[in-house]
């Protein structure tokens, strides 16, 4: 402010008195009549210079009609920003032309109105046509007093005033909030609620009304909502916020944050979460889901940012496939995923996952990884774009499974396989086997020896049309469907 030009800071505290409603002037108009009769005058008037240099009056003893714009010695006391006495004699060179001119007035009395910023911005003058008046001294005393006591007024409507207007824009602004507001001033009193408190906290209601106490209403609010004593789920002060929320007795879930502001006001605000605490409820359930499937199925989640080619997000089932990884760190780069891939597969896995986000394609690859203490895992790993809903950015959602016991499964299989396979190729006796239907599965080299057919020959076909004889054929089918 003190880089403001003197001028310009003398215009706007000028500005700041230009609006004077017709209800606040009527206490100026007593102080303008008060100033006349302690000075013994006819005439008061209390005046303020606005920002455009034209005046504003109020006056006593004289009509308003009567009153001229521009008051001669009213102009001068407030260019001499003092106490200003003068008295026409008619006698020259004593006579005033400067201050009486063109008038019948033979006396002036008058002071500045100071600003609480050390401006002048107006004047409280007694004029009038005689010259028995108190001595000057006496007259500045008493006008000085009624000049603050003026300006006191006026500084008072104008904080009543701004106040007001305040109010009447905070009520406007919460009437348009969804949820529940209540206003407390700085005392402490309820000054302000909105028509959404009613479907917020209908039980509180009757309890609301202007100038209630904030504790008074805290206490007993609580009660009708929570029950007494209050059954909260979540209560926390978080700076200069105070928040609760618990379930009313309706069922509903009420959140309520009290905020305190640094001259003393408070807002409270009351919402129900009834929704918000389902859908969490809901999301706890999902979620619970997805880590006991992951569980199941040896499997884990991660959301990819290629542009920075890091992690957004890594779900608990990766921690567990891929214990050697920092579960506290959910952001981990790319090359971090990569140091776990055996050597063997490292290419592979290089090529596959880089070709895939170039061409915006689906990454579906089988590798080899590391475990923390040397172990052998097979993993699964395949992806997906997708859009980042708030900020538009183009992630992979990618999943990754472990399929070491089913690969060990497999493996243990081939080799019964492979095991059952040199036994029937080394047996001297014949090894037909047949399915359900009816239909050759295994035909071993004995059996192609003695029956004449090679074993692609048989693979598929019924036994009843290759080695049953013609003659047993269909006892051998009516057998057959006995058994199915």
């Amino acid at each position: 402010m003190n880089d403001v030009p003197q001028g310009e800071r003398l215009m706007m505290a000028r500005q700041r008195y230009e609006t004077v409603k017709e209800e606040e002037r009527d206490p100026l108009r007593r102080l303008a009549a008060l100033a006349a009769r302690v000075t013994g005058a006819e005439i008061g008037i209390l005046s303020l210079l606005r920002a455009d240099d034209k005046w504003w009056h109020v006056a006593y003893g004289i009509r308003g009609a009567d009153l001229p714009q521009e008051i001669g010695f009213c102009r001068e006391v407030l260019t001499n920003g003092s106490f200003l006495y003068r008295a026409d004699t008619e006698q020259p060179p004593q006579r005033d032309q400067t201050f009486f001119r063109g008038s019948n007035l033979r006396f002036g009395a008058g002071v500045p109105l100071v600003a609480p910023d050390g401006f002048v911005v107006g004047t409280l003058c007694a004029l009038d046509m005689r010259l028995s008046h108190p001595e000057p001294s006496e007259l500045k005393d008493l006008l000085s007093r009624l000049a603050a006591i003026a300006m006191d007024e006026i500084e008072l409507s104008r904080s009543f005033r701004a106040a007001y207007q305040s109010r009447l824009q905070m009520r406007e602004l919460i009437s348009n909030v969804p949820e529940g507001i209540m206003f407390f001033d700085a005392s402490g009193r309820l000054a302000a609620w909105n028509a959404a408190m009613e479907k917020v906290a209908p039980r509180l209601m009757p309890m609301l009304s202007v100038g209630r106490d904030f504790d008074e209403i805290e206490t007993m609010g609580r009660e009708r909502l929570l029950g007494n004593p209050p059954k909260f789920l979540i209560s926390a002060d978080i700076g200069e916020i105070e928040q609760f929320e618990g379930r009313t007795f309706d069922g509903r879930f009420i959140r309520v944050r009290i905020r305190k502001l640094p001259a003393g006001e408070r807002f409270v605000f009351c919402s129900d979460v009834s929704d918000l605490r389902k859908r969490e409820t809901k999301l706890r359930q999902t979620e619970a889901v997805i880590k006991k499937a992951e569980e199941l199925a040896k499997m884990g989640y991660f959301v990819f940012d290629t542009s920075r080619f890091v992690t957004e997000f890594i779900s608990p089932g990766i921690f567990k496939i891929a214990d050697s990884l920092n579960s506290r760190d959910p952001h981990l780069g790319y090359e971090d995923m990569l140091a776990r891939v055996h050597p063997d597969d490292l290419e592979k896995v290089k090529t596959s996952t880089l070709s895939s986000i170039e061409r915006n394609e689906p990454l579906n690859v089988e590798f080899r990884a590391l475990t923390e203490s040397g172990e052998i895992q097979h993993l699964w790993l395949t992806d997906a774009t997708v859009e980042d809903a708030e900020t538009g950015r183009e992630l992979r959602v990618g999943v990754v499974q472990d399929l070491t016991d089913r690969r060990e499964k497999e493996v243990a299989l081939e080799e019964a396989v492979a095991f059952k396979r040199a036994i029937s190729d080394a047996a001297l006796d014949c090894i037909v086997v047949a399915d359900s239907e009816g239909k050759i599965i295994d035909f071993n080299p004995s059996a192609e020896r003695t029956f004449g057919f090679k074993a692609d020959e048989v693979i598929g076909k019924p036994l009843s049309e290759t080695i049953i004889p013609q003659e047993y054929r269909k006892a051998h089918q009516a057998g057959l469907e006995r058994y199915r």
